[in-house]
């Protein structure tokens, strides 16, 4: 029980850290890539760093999501695709070397109840019950606004969203 836990903490610090890098909705986090020819994260090769790129086709707004994951994201990312998700995938009965996701479930991806009843159970243990997924995004932008006010392009950019929406919220 008490791996089990531990799992699922990894995994929402994980999504957590994802949506933090970089704000997506979270049917896109649920059913990341992490291997193949279009793995939405991107791990760095040599010099180059981690990255999220999520083509146009799998974005609700048609606005690719691409981009670098800081350091401090990227650490608790590569934790959980090292040590925790090669342990989800043995505890669940999935072969590691066949999943391509993020978040792998029986039949690929988790399912959407199991994917927020992870992300509640993580969120109700730091303190927070109540933030969704979704909430990341308007989190993620109102920290980059009290550190960079007024900076409403950035924001817009980052949430592939368009000035005048970044301002009205």
């Amino acid at each position: 029980r008490a791996r089990g836990e531990a799992l699922h903490l990894a995994l929402g610090s994980t999504l957590m850290a994802l949506q933090l890098a970089r704000a997506v909705r979270s049917k896109n986090l649920n059913e990341m890539t992490t291997e193949g020819d279009d793995a939405e994260l991107v791990r760095p090769l040599r010099t180059s760093k981690p990255w999220i790129d999520i083509a146009r086709s799998r974005v609700k707004n048609r606005q690719p999501i691409e981009g670098e994951i800081p350091d401090r994201q990227w650490h608790v990312i590569k934790s959980w695709l090292d040590d925790g998700l090669p342990r989800w995938c043995a505890l669940h009965g999935l072969d590691i070397e066949k999943n391509i996701y993020l978040v792998p479930g029986p039949n690929g991806i988790l399912s959407r109840q199991s994917f927020n009843r992870i992300w509640n159970r993580c969120i109700a243990r730091l303190g927070i019950p109540g933030l969704q997924p979704h909430m990341m995004r308007h989190v993620a932008a109102t920290l980059w606004l009290a550190a960079n006010p007024g900076d409403y392009a950035t924001v817009a950019a980052f949430l592939c969203d368009k000035v005048k929406t970044v301002e009205k919220f």
